[in-house]
């Protein structure tokens, strides 16, 4: 079974969603006419493609970089539909809802930290594991695999424990896709990547390539074959790798 968690980036540097051209501008009148912002057009190009090969239709969906409600602090994972102990949303059409729901109860803060979110993805990994190895047997544990799916502007700020978890990562059934929007040098989720060079972080080498990175630029204008075949070309080998 392949399922796919989903993760929005929420921090300042994409500008306020209530100004035109900001990479969040969200307006209601505007969405129904087609003119969809940057995260509005991932979450589309990106999601349609997953929705197609997920298992359950369902996605538990995240926000992070950003104060909810009154609070002054920066929730790095936070569920978008505002339930934590359910998270999922039902399909690219629940994403979206979620994500225009939330917009304004949110402040756009930061830093930029994937290391929440990744640490959610794999406590997720480790629990189905657990629940299958306590329900089935043993040979069933390797049967469901998660897709991570982060979109963002690029600019991330822990870097060093983002590396480290990824390393860590490559020890579960998890694949991390990164859909980069907007202009930002996105030169460090090219590093992420690990085409050139394996990841490594303390002496540890990870034991397999579990990122993959795509600039939405890129893809946008693309058909939705080609743009299926650029997501997911290297998640087959993954998956067997694992």
């Amino acid at each position: 079974d392949l399922n796919f968690m989903v993760a929005i980036d929420f921090t300042a540097s994409n500008g306020s969603y209530d100004a035109v051209g900001t990479l969040h501008y969200y307006n209601t009148e505007s969405f129904r006419r087609g003119n969809l912002n940057s995260y509005e057009k991932a979450i589309t190009l990106v999601g349609n493609v997953l929705e197609y090969y997920d298992t359950d239709k369902k996605f538990p969906t995240y926000g992070f970089g950003a104060c909810i409600d009154q609070s002054t602090t920066t929730s790095h994972c936070f569920a978008l539909n505002r339930n934590e102990d359910d998270p999922e949303v039902d399909g690219i059409r629940g994403i979206l809802d979620a994500y225009h729901a939330i917009i304004p109860q949110i402040r756009f803060k930061g830093p930029t930290l994937f290391s929440n979110v990744l640490k959610k993805a794999i406590q997720c990994v480790l629990l189905a594991a657990l629940t299958r190895r306590n329900a089935v047997d043993i040979q069933e544990e390797k049967s469901k695999y998660l897709v991570l799916l982060i979109i963002t502007d690029g600019c991330i700020d822990d870097f060093d424990s983002t590396t480290q978890l990824i390393v860590d990562g490559a020890d579960f059934p998890l694949s991390i896709l990164i859909v980069g929007v907007g202009s930002a040098n996105f030169e460090k989720m090219e590093v992420l990547d690990g085409n050139d060079k394996r990841l490594s972080y303390g002496g540890k080498v990870a034991s397999r390539d579990i990122v993959k990175f795509v600039a939405l630029n890129a893809i946008k204008d693309r058909t939705p074959q080609e743009i299926a075949k650029t997501l997911l070309e290297e998640i087959p080998r993954q998956v067997v790798d694992y």
